[in-house]
């Protein structure tokens, strides 16, 4: 979950253009949300309840392979890139 809220951070620095990132990466993880929260799936889960979860988790699980290592980079960026008091 926390990686959900770094996801949308590097979003918002990538919107104000103070992060460059694989876009690739990135429309992966926007558009894997999107079909998760969606009403619309290829499985949907009534009445394939097990069958429909289990399509939103490997969407999730392919996301997550593809997008972890930009949100590491991100971190990483944020951290040199934070304000010194």
């Amino acid at each position: 979950m926390k990686k959900i809220g770094v996801f949308f951070r590097m979003i918002s620095q990538i919107l104000n253009g103070k992060y460059k990132a694989n876009q690739w990466s990135v429309w992966v993880g926007i558009f894997s949300i999107i079909y998760v929260i969606s009403p619309i799936d290829i499985i949907p889960e009534f009445p394939f309840v097990i069958f429909g979860l289990l399509d939103d988790a490997a969407i999730l699980a392919f996301a997550y392979s593809r997008i972890n290592k930009e949100i590491q980079n991100f971190v990483q960026w944020e951290n040199q890139n934070e304000p010194k008091n």
